[in-house]
């Protein structure tokens, strides 16, 4: 009989634990020995190695497998899950245990080990094989609520919107069937969509109770209202939040998302109040630092000391900090916590303002009344959409930076461009602009073309593209970048922290945007040319790319603009 290790079978051969095997030739043994039939000398090495961290639910799943190959599958069953809750990543493992339940007469067990794959495969963006999942549930169970629900989510999640809709309204169908206050609110949203979006809605399901798990219907609701938001439906997405609120107490991402729908209608007095729930949301951002401080909530200011901190990203400390004025205006005496490199650039703009950098300087709490998160200021001082824009102009660069700037770019009489084409992971990633796409607008070679990016998430970098001067180099700190932007003509961006710093400075800007751009954005004005510019900023003007139009068209109606401006 020949060695089992003269003619080891190919790695692909040993399925999902093929890695393992490349690293634990006593491990792809057993699995050969396994493949050969030679079951009770696997089943031996399997548990000899059972007791190696790396190898225990590998070893775990294969004796399970034996189990299963001799009918034993409540064995089966038992070591399947617990090879699951040591490793919940193997999807063979979740197929092979729902097959053991099936065996066992645990059908919807069985069920709810698919959806809880197909859940996994979604954590793990893994979008194709998730919804084989969740449509292998539904062919067999077509009453399965949450086989629905995650099928909707997922489909969101990778743009194929009416879909959604159609997954999500089947869900609201089931669940109505054990909540009656959910008909009518079924009924009249499918009747507006059906018309608004083309797609049945109302698509009869078998008769029955919805099975499976029934988790709670906000989660369905709040999902379909951020569907509706993404297709600029945003009443839609209004009512479905409400919904969502009503139906499911506390619920607070239902909270926040109702404040973005609100926020992008410009209804800012429901919105501010919502957006307050952000603090309540595990998903949030931010992190609290009130420092055990009373929490300013609008009460009279004169003569009283109070900590502004600020929270999310650069562009909501730039786009909010106009508003301390109104505090200074009230008689208070601010301090006001910025990130450090924020710390040089507001100094220098905000007298009367102690302006301090997080984790560097700690104020003195002992001689501060209140304390307050920067965004939670629109609330308290009732800002509303009319009140827009807040200040005009309100950073500038400081001088002496501004010259050096001057001096390091030169003058060679062309106009400058800067531009930004990728953002940070956070709020979203296809805010960025692949830098391929760019290449019919930096071709142009009458202007002088200037990279404010920093730090391009990996597949977006401009792999030393030589029609651009790099700053990257220099830009320690939003101080260098303010005083790089001085020296421009004009800056293209995404929705980027150097949109709200252009913007502030009163810098024409061109503001390129997702088809569902950020709530902050959806305020607009018109320009005299009939363009859209920001009520924000009144420099910024606004490229908003077309529902299934791709950044390639956005950056062509860019150059169009580019050559008037340039003509003019």
């Amino acid at each position: 009989m020949q060695s089992l290790e003269a003619h080891p079978p190919a790695p692909q051969e040993f399925g999902p634990f093929a890695d393992l095997a490349a690293h634990f030739p006593r491990f792809a043994q057993a699995l050969n020995l396994h493949a050969r039939g030679e079951l009770e000398e696997a089943r031996a090495i399997y548990k000899e190695l059972s007791d190696r961290p790396r190898l225990t639910a590998a070893c775990l799943h294969q004796l399970a497998s034996l189990a299963l190959e001799r009918s034993e599958a409540g064995i089966a069953v038992e070591l399947f899950q617990h090879a699951l809750r040591l490793n919940p990543t193997l999807p063979a493992t979740y197929d092979r245990l729902a097959n053991a339940l099936e065996r066992t007469g645990q059908g919807q067990a069985a069920l709810n080990v698919l959806l809880e794959q197909g859940r996994m495969l979604q954590l793990a963006k893994n979008y194709a094989d998730a919804e084989i999942s969740y449509r292998n549930i539904l062919s067999q169970d077509p009453l399965n609520y949450g086989a629905y629900v995650n099928l909707g989510t997922c489909l969101a999640q990778v743009q194929r919107l009416p879909e959604a809709v159609q997954q999500l309204f089947r869900a609201i169908q089931l669940f109505a069937r054990i909540d009656p206050s959910l008909r009518q609110f079924a009924h009249g949203m499918a009747s507006r969509l059906e018309v608004i979006l083309d797609v049945p809605l109302t698509t009869p399901l078998p008769a029955g109770r919805p099975s499976g798990r029934i988790a709670m219907m906000g989660d369905a609701l709040t999902t379909l209202g951020k569907v509706m938001g993404e297709l600029g439906l945003h009443e839609e997405a209004v009512l479905c939040h409400q919904k969502s609120v009503a139906m499911t107490s506390g619920f607070a991402l239902a909270h926040w998302n109702l404040a973005l729908a609100l926020l992008t209608l410009g209804r800012y007095d429901q919105g501010w109040r919502e957006y307050e729930w952000r603090w309540a949301w595990p998903g949030f951002p931010g992190v609290w630092r009130n420092r055990g401080l009373p929490k300013w909530q609008g009460e009279p200011l004169a003569g009283k000391r109070i900590l502004v901190w600020a929270e999310q990203g650069f562009g909501d400390t730039l786009q909010f900090t106009p508003l301390l004025s109104q505090l200074l205006e009230q008689g208070a005496q601010v301090t006001f916590e910025v990130d450090p490199s924020l710390h040089m650039l507001l100094a220098h703009n905000l007298p009367g303002v102690s302006v301090i950098a997080a984790a560097t300087e700690l104020p003195d709490l002992g001689i501060l009344d209140f304390a307050v998160a920067l965004l939670s200021l629109p609330l308290n001082l009732n800002l509303q959409a009319q009140d827009l824009p807040v200040a005009n102009a309100y950073l500038k660069a400081e001088p002496d930076l501004v010259l050096q700037w001057a001096q390091r770019l030169g003058r060679d009489n062309l106009p400058r461009v800067g531009i930004v084409w990728a953002g940070r992971g956070r709020p979203d990633t296809r805010r960025s602009v692949p830098f391929s796409a760019l290449a019919t607008l930096l071709e142009r070679r009458t202007v002088d073309w200037y990279s404010l990016q920093v730090d391009a998430p990996p597949g977006h970098g401009a792999q030393n593209d030589t029609k651009l001067h790099d700053l990257a180099p220099y830009l320690a700190d939003f101080a260098e970048t303010a005083a790089a932007i001085a020296n421009l003509d004009l800056v293209i961006t995404i929705d980027s922290a150097v949109a709200h710093l252009a913007g502030a400075m009163g810098k024409k800007t061109w503001l390129l945007l997702l088809p569902w751009p950020d709530w902050r954005w959806a305020i607009t004005m018109q320009g005299g040319d009939g363009q859209m510019n920001s009520r924000w900023y009144p420099s910024v003007r606004l490229f908003q790319r077309h529902e299934h139009s791709s950044w390639e068209n956005l950056v062509l109606r860019v150059g169009t603009a580019l050559d008037d401006w340039l003509a003019a």
